[in-house]
């Protein structure tokens, strides 16, 4: 038998797929989430709580999702979201994919993606429909 495993998100009211448990032969294997999550491209940035605070954290959690960080951006800049955000697809003018932001204020740009901690959550077993 195959089952999903959801995590409900309260606060959020959404449910995210983190795994897919498949028995075969008497045996179990669960992919694990990542700890991260990408939102909206123009997101302001990260729930309370849930920022990634540092740019070694960030390059952590960028590659976590896939995706290659390099070249970085880290500086000071109210223009950009604050903490970590990732620019999937760069340009000759604007080559930097990862974004670590320090200023004490930030907002969201049409073409960066907040990088987040995934939220804690109960998981909850579904079989299969």
């Amino acid at each position: 038998h195959d089952y999903l495993i959801k995590r409900q998100v309260h606060g959020a009211g959404m449910l995210i797929l983190i795994s897919m448990m498949t028995h075969v032969a008497g045996l179990e294997e669960i992919v694990q989430p990542s700890k991260y999550l990408r939102m909206a491209y123009g997101a302001n940035g990260c729930a309370p709580g849930f920022a990634v605070q540092t740019a070694e954290e960030c390059n952590t959690a960028i590659l976590s999702l896939g995706i290659t960080p390099t070249p970085i951006w880290d500086g000071s800049l109210s223009g950009v979201p604050r903490h970590c955000s990732v620019r999937q697809q760069s340009s000759v003018a604007s080559p930097q994919r990862m974004h670590f932001n320090s200023a004490s204020t930030g907002r969201g740009r049409s073409d960066l993606a907040p990088v987040c901690r995934a939220p804690e959550a109960n998981m909850i077993a579904l079989p299969p429909a």
